[in-house]
């Protein structure tokens, strides 16, 4: 009996739309003031559409998805 490979996570959102570049996940680590831990990826969805077959496929990967802001934020929050 054969087993299927697990998806890599770019095969799990919308083509064009998941980051997995190690320096650009870096820079969505970044804050105004802080950095943390840099993702493993980023999705960066193009519409509503996209957003929600994104969400939905992350979600039937068992995926923790953390939304994140403008990088702006003056509290530690980004």
């Amino acid at each position: 009996m054969a087993t299927l490979a697990k998806p890599s996570l770019a095969d799990i959102f919308p083509p064009g739309s998941f980051i997995d570049d190690a320096r650009e996940c870096a820079y969505y680590a970044d804050d105004v003031f802080t950095a943390g831990p840099a993702p493993f990826g980023v999705f960066r969805p193009k519409d509503i559409a996209e957003l929600a077959a994104g969400l939905k496929s992350a979600a039937g990967e068992g995926l923790t998805i953390v939304p994140r802001g403008g990088g702006m934020s003056y509290t530690s929050g980004y």
